[in-house]
């Protein structure tokens, strides 16, 4: 493992964002995807890879899981992986 893989709380720190040209015209950041862990009202759990804009959710990733898990909250978060390589 290459990069950091474990789950870091969303209170101790969100991910790093950037400008990409998509919002820099917006004056905005945001974040590449990463694993996001979430709980629901219920107290249930799920994971989604999503991007962070300016330090919340970016709009369209908050409104796919609005649609299906309206209430839900991100608790935690941890980079995507590697990809697979067939040579390492």
């Amino acid at each position: 493992m290459t990069r950091e893989e474990k789950w870091i709380l969303c209170s101790e720190r969100m991910p790093e964002e950037h400008e990409w040209i998509g919002t820099k015209e917006f004056g905005t950041t945001i974040s590449d995807k990463v694993y996001v862990t979430f709980e629901n009202p219920e107290g249930e759990r799920f994971v989604k890879h999503i991007r962070f804009e300016n330090g919340k959710l970016s709009s369209f990733d908050q409104s796919k899981i609005d649609a299906y898990h309206t209430g839900s909250v991100p608790i935690a978060w941890m980079p995507l992986p590697e990809p697979y390589n067939a040579e390492k």
